[in-house]
């Protein structure tokens, strides 16, 4: 199956992959997918990252359909692909903005990914990738092949208990548990209230 591993920069994606490729998994990155597929616009050297348009990138997704046994996809836009799961990792906006300013991000690029998690961009994205694929009832979504988006705060996780959680939710997809995917549903984590304190 493949997985999506997706969420605002500074939420652990790439950490997180790291731990699961230790244990085995397959990780594909999205930046070096990008890149190779030619799938972008533009290359941001101040930002350092490729500039991809959506649809072409999801069109590009498309050659990772049919891969054998469970291939996570590490990337804030991997949501757009034909993934069966989609994690979406979040994080206080308080403590990406503080793992972002640590790496040297400049201001306006922390600032735009505070304000990217604390309305919650990349699951409101995952969300309607899901309801595209007829999400309309997510218990459907699970005993079939769509969609699925699942969401949770590892901001104060170990990167070990991350992935413990990762691994938990593939399983859960997989066996089409709904017990274990329920909790993890989009809805769990609101960041609002919490991010007025940034201003």
């Amino acid at each position: 199956m493949l997985v999506s591993l997706c969420g605002t920069p500074g939420t652990g994606k790439t950490s997180t992959a790291r731990e699961l490729r230790r244990r085995g998994y397959e990780i594909l990155s999205e930046r070096d997918l990008i890149r190779e597929l030619g799938c972008f616009e533009r290359y941001d050297s101040d930002a350092d990252e490729y500039i991809a348009d959506p649809d072409e990138l999801r069109s590009s997704f498309l050659c990772l359909q049919g891969k054998e046994g469970d291939v996570v996809l590490d990337g804030h836009l991997s949501y757009l692909a034909p993934a069966g799961l989609v994690i979406v990792l979040r994080a206080p906006p308080w403590v990406v903005g503080q793992r972002l300013e640590k790496r040297g991000y400049p201001h306006d690029k922390v600032r735009e990914n505070v304000i990217a998690e604390a309305v919650g961009y990349t699951l409101i994205r995952s969300m309607e990738e899901e309801k595209a694929q007829g999400g309309s009832d997510w218990k459907m979504l699970l005993e079939g092949d769509g969609k699925l988006v699942v969401e949770r705060d590892v901001g104060s996780l170990t990167v070990e208990e991350a992935a413990d959680w990762v691994e938990r939710m593939i399983e859960g997809r997989r066996d089409k548990k709904i017990e274990v995917i329920s909790p993890f549903r989009p809805g769990s984590v609101d960041w609002l209230e919490a991010h007025s304190r940034w201003y």
